[in-house]
């Protein structure tokens, strides 16, 4: 058996659905980190599966590009929509105070991120618009915690 998430359906590049491991997952109220080495897995496991239907996507060159391409469309589409609800306060991503972030480490970390797949990717301009983008939150919200934090199923029970 095999269950398919309907989430924000619509007919769109596949890689935008791909890149959802790589934010991690924009589209949920309350976005954490995942554990190192979890996103690569994720997308192997996911490249395994849809290279019968799109062999293109089995070259790992040409789907890094298209990925790289998703992720910072999801990350500009999140700040549109995260953004404005911290211009007054730094208000938690989510309802759930208790799963949720603040809205400046969601952006930092999906920014962060952006950033180093840009430096390592030999795209200069959007490393540079990265790191202004998080010395621009670090000055406004000085007391935003450095990383996000790990999804709650990932982390040690204590």
């Amino acid at each position: 058996m095999r269950f398919v998430d309907f989430e924000w359906g619509c007919f769109r590049d596949v890689a935008l659905d791909a890149a959802y491991f790589r934010v991690p997952f924009p589209g949920c109220e309350s976005s954490f980190a995942l554990p190192p080495g979890m996103s690569e897995a994720m997308l192997e496991a996911w490249r395994n599966e849809v290279a019968a239907v799109w062999p293109d996507l089995d070259d790992p060159e040409l789907l890094d590009e298209r990925l790289r391409d998703a992720q910072l469309l999801w990350v500009w589409l999140c700040t549109w929509g995260l953004l404005p609800r911290i211009r007054e306060k730094d208000t938690l991503a989510g309802p759930d105070p208790s799963r949720s972030p603040r809205i400046s480490s969601v952006l930092g970390g999906y920014w962060r991120r952006v950033g180093e797949q840009a430096d390592t990717a030999g795209r200069p301009g959007t490393a540079k618009l990265a790191e202004a983008i998080l010395t621009a939150l670090a000055a406004r919200f000085t007391d935003t915690p450095p990383d996000l934090p790990l999804y709650p199923a990932f982390r040690a029970a204590g």
